[in-house]
């Protein structure tokens, strides 16, 4: 007799839309960069971006692969700019392209009245 069992990862209520990414957008700047250098430089499409099986050289970017991969496939972003962080360029969401569900925070110090 057989077992089928399902394993999920930990990024998989995500990917099925039952959980939420929340992402800093300083994070999401720092990865949107690294994307667009070692990735989209070697295509021109648009739309989902289906990777060569093997093209990596190295971990690295297998590992970056794996995560444009998991944000493209995101069904729900929440973005927070954390207190004091001062942003230097606009923030990118190209990579998310099943993307359905976008919460922008702007986390404020509130000072409490005496």
């Amino acid at each position: 007799m057989w077992c089928v069992t399902t394993v999920l990862f930990p990024g998989a209520s995500v990917l099925d839309g039952s959980s939420t990414l929340t992402l800093q957008a300083d994070s999401l700047q720092h990865l949107g960069r690294l994307f667009e250098q070692y990735l989209l430089s070697r295509t021109h499409q648009h739309g989902f971006l289906a990777l060569p099986s093997h093209p990596a050289d190295t971990t690295s970017l297998l590992q970056l692969q794996f995560l444009f991969d998991v944000l493209q496939k995101t069904v729900s972003l929440k973005l927070i700019n954390p207190p004091g962080s001062r942003l230097q360029s606009v923030v990118k969401i190209f990579p998310f392209k099943s993307l359905k569900y976008l919460e922008v925070w702007e986390e404020n110090v509130c000072a409490s009245p005496l």
